[in-house]
C-alpha cells in the first residue's frame, strides 16, 4: 500500500503498522508520519530489509519500533525475545542506544503509555536488564518490580501460576463425530474432470491463487498428492453450528495423512490440511475430544500431538517442554512429506481474511480482493 491509498489509510486514524515487507515501504510510511514496527518472526524475517530505511537513509528513528510476531516456544527458549530482536537491529547497523530506544521509549510513546512505562525515570514502572556490552546485548541479569528474577539465563523466581477457570477448559461446542462424507468435495456426477482453485502456499508470506485440473469420479474430487493439491477443511467449534467447509490447498507436498490445529487466529476454529477425507475427519474428532490440539495423523492414528486444553489455544506446561513438543510435531509432518518450514504457522493463518489473496473459513473460500465467497471449482468438463 502506498500513494493516495496510504494517505487515506493514515487519514482514517491509523498510526502504526507492523506489516512492512521492504525498506521502500517502510521509508514511505515514515515520511508520511506513521509509526513503523519492524518485525522479525519465524514466518516473516522483515527486519533486516525494513531497517535499511533508517540505516541507509539516515532517517530519525524516533517513530520506529521493534517487535516479534507469532513466535513459538522453541524460539523463545533458543533465541530469546526482544533481546534477540534488539541484537538483530544492532547487527544490521543500528546504533545500540537507538535500537534499545526503538524497543522501549519509542514504543511507549507510540501507544501513548509513556507516562507509565518506557524509561527508567521517577514514577515509571521500569524493569531493568543488566547486559554484558551494548553490541552483544546478552542479558546477564533481569530485575522486575525491584527484584532480581533472572541471572545467567535461568529464572530465580518461579512465576505465579494463574487459576484456570473452568470456562476456559470447556470451549468446544462441536457436533461429533465428524464423518469423512462431510469433508468430501463433490460436483456433477457426469463430470470427467474439473478445474479447481487452490490456495497456494509455496511462496513465503503469500497465499496465491493456483488452478489445477483434477479427475472426477462419481462426482467426487479427491486430493491429488502427485499434483500437490490437498484438501483444506475449516470446522466451526464455538457455537455448535455444524459449519464445515473444504477447499483445496497447494504448496505443502503432504503425501499421506493430515495435520490440524485449533489454534488459528482470528477465529480459532479447527483447520486441517490433508491427503484424504478419513484422516481429516479423524483429526477434527481428536481435537474436539481433547478440547484443543495441534496434531499430525496418518491412517487413522495420532502420530504426534500437542494438546491445548486451555481455550483450545494454550497448554499449561513450561516453555522448554513445549519447545520439544513443537519440534517433534514439525518432524512428524515432514515425515509425511511436508516440505514447508514451520508448517503449522502457514495453516494457522489460512482463516485470516484480511490477508491477500485467498482465505478459507467455516463458511467458504474468500476472495480477498472482492470480499466475496467464491467456489473452489472454476469449471467442470464432462
Amino acid at each position: 500500500m502506498g500513494g493516495a491509498r496510504l494517505a487515506s489509510y493514515i487519514d482514517s486514524g491509523i498510526r502504526s503498522d507492523h506489516e512492512m515487507l521492504s525498506a521502500k515501504e517502510t521509508l514511505e510510511k515514515l515520511r508520511n508520519g506513521m509509526y513503523v514496527i519492524m518485525r522479525d518472526a519465524p514466518g516473516a524475517h522483515n527486519l533486516s530489509d525494513c531497517i535499511k530505511a533508517i540505516t541507509a537513509h539516515q532517517l530519525n528513528s524516533r517513530r520506529a519500533m521493534l517487535c516479534g510476531d507469532d513466535w513459538e516456544s522453541r524460539d523463545l527458549v533458543n533465541l530469546g525475545h526482544m533481546d534477540h530482536i534488539v541484537r538483530l537491529a544492532i547487527n544490521e547497523g543500528m546504533d545500540p542506544i537507538r535500537a534499545i530506544q526503538m524497543a522501549t521509549l519509542n514504543t511507549a510513546e507510540a501507544y501513548r503509555i509513556d507516562h507509565i512505562v518506557g524509561s527508567i525515570t521517577p514514577g515509571k514502572a521500569g524493569d531493568v536488564l543488566i547486559i554484558d556490552d551494548l553490541d552483544g546485548f546478552h542479558v546477564d541479569k533481569v530485575f522486575a518490580n525491584g527484584e532480581l528474577v533472572a541471572a545467567n539465563g535461568e529464572m530465580l523466581k518461579e512465576p505465579k501460576i494463574p487459576e484456570i477457570k473452568d470456562v476456559f477448559l470447556k470451549s468446544f461446542n462441536i457436533r461429533t463425530p465428524v464423518s469423512p462424507d462431510e469433508i468430501i468435495i463433490r460436483t456433477d456426477k457426469d463430470a470427467r474432470e474439473a478445474e479447481v482453485i487452490s490456495i497456494d502456499l509455496s511462496k513465503p508470506i503469500a497465499r496465491c491463487r493456483r488452478k489445477e485440473m483434477l479427475d472426477v469420479e462419481n462426482g467426487v474430487m479427491a486430493p491429488d498428492v502427485d499434483k500437490d493439491v490437498l484438501y483444506v477443511t475449516v470446522a466451526e467449534r464455538h457455537f455448535g453450528t455444524g459449519n464445515k467447509y473444504t477447499g483445496f490447498l497447494s504448496g505443502y507436498n503432504l503425501k499421506s495423512g493430515a495435520m490440524a490445529t485449533s489454534l488459528s487466529p482470528e477465529d480459532n476454529n479447527i483447520v486441517v490440511i490433508g491427503t484424504n477425507a478419513e484422516d481429516i475427519a479423524y483429526a477434527i474428532n481428536y481435537i474436539a475430544d481433547v478440547k484443543g490440539a495441534q496434531v499430525v495423523v496418518d491412517k487413522g492414528e495420532v502420530i504426534e500431538a500437542i494438546n491445548l486444553p486451555i481455550g483450545g489455544i494454550l497448554a499449561d506446561i513450561k516453555a522448554k517442554e513445549m519447545s520439544v513438543k513443537e519440534q517433534k510435531l514439525e518432524e512428524a509432518a515432514k515425515n509425511l512429506g511436508c516440505t514447508v518450514d514451520r508448517p503449522f504457522f502457514g495453516m494457522m493463518f489460512l482463516t485470516l481474511t484480511s490477508m491477500p489473496e485467498l482465505a478459507i473459513t467455516d463458511k467458504g473460500l474468500v476472495d480477498w480482493e472482492t470480499r466475496q465467497y467464491i467456489s473452489p471449482i472454476a469449471k467442470v468438463v464432462k
